[in-house]
């Protein structure tokens, strides 16, 4: 059962409604990319939430930095579920969370960490981000809307991937 309170704080309302969807079927889980499990979702939520002391749902780059390579250490833990982990990729996974921290933003809102966490996982997994699909996929349906397509022949569009 899914329980949401409008008077709760933004950050906590964003992780319920987060944790809901993960839970839910959703159009693109049939496809063969990458995707967060709920636990993975829970621990990274959890753990960001903890470094946003402001409650704003953004984290400074020193509580970004402590975030990333707590998921580094999940992943050597199997919280964070990376397929092939053998001694080569133990080392090539602590200069990717390394390349991580190089980042230029001052500030981070969960959907940047998660997005990291997903090219993380992408990457040592040898799968598909589903990135790059999916911006492929809305800037079509966008250059569709801006061309004064029909709704019928944008929804064609919406449901040819």
């Amino acid at each position: 059962m899914f329980f949401y309170r409008h008077n709760d704080l933004i950050n906590v309302r964003i992780f319920k409604i987060l944790k809901f969807l993960v839970s839910e079927d959703k159009f693109g889980d049939t496809k063969s990319v990458e995707n967060l499990n709920i636990n993975e979702v829970e621990i990274i939520s959890n753990k960001f939430c903890n470094l946003d002391t402001d409650n704003n749902c953004f984290i400074n780059k020193e509580g970004y930095n402590t975030l990333i390579d707590f998921v580094g250490e999940c992943a050597l833990t199997g919280s964070v579920n990376i397929k092939t982990l053998d001694d080569k990729n133990i080392e090539n996974l602590r200069e990717y969370v390394i390349d991580l921290k190089k980042t230029l933003q001052s500030q981070y809102n969960l959907s940047d960490v998660m997005l990291y966490v997903l090219l993380l996982k992408a990457n040592f997994n040898k799968t598909d981000s589903g990135i790059l699909e999916t911006l492929n996929h809305f800037e079509n349906i966008f250059y569709s809307i801006s061309m004064d397509y029909s709704v019928n022949e944008i929804d064609i569009q919406y449901h040819m991937n």
